[in-house]
């Protein structure tokens, strides 16, 4: 057998929830889930933040490091009266990169709140810390 007639397969990938997928099937919903329920205290908002560069190309990541755009910036920004925070939502073996790090610092160091989730169990925990639920 030659190595043309070898059979390609490709490695079995585990079934790992990915970054994307835990914000949409769990963080989103939640947040709407409180807002709904009106479980957040009325002057609570948040948004996600759209800091990935889904072209990957170099005139579009040109373009938003002009506009201000820097890197490890969080996924969700919460802001209430008299405080604000951001949320990092990771896989669940996820980790903070180096730019992500000194986000985190920058934000704990301007009196800000920052937390990393891997899941919607740790966000309602994160929230509940943060005292922004009631």
């Amino acid at each position: 057998m030659t190595q043309l007639d070898t059979p390609t397969t490709k490695p079995k990938r585990k079934n790992v929830l990915t970054e994307d997928a835990i914000c949409i099937n769990q963080i989103a919903p939640a947040f709407r889930f409180m807002e709904n329920y009106k479980l957040f205290y009325p002057t609570v908002r948040w948004r996600k933040i759209a800091n990935e560069a889904y072209h990957k190309s170099v005139i579009v990541g040109a373009k938003q490091k002009r506009m201000g755009k820097k890197p490890g910036c969080g996924d969700y920004l919460l802001t209430w009266q008299g405080g604000w925070g951001w949320i990092e939502v990771k896989s669940p073996t996820g980790k903070l990169s180096p730019h992500q790090k000194e986000f985190e610092k920058e934000c704990l160091e301007t009196g800000g709140k920052y937390s990393l989730v891997h899941n919607e169990e740790e966000l309602w925990v994160a929230l509940k810390q943060w005292g922004v639920l009631k």
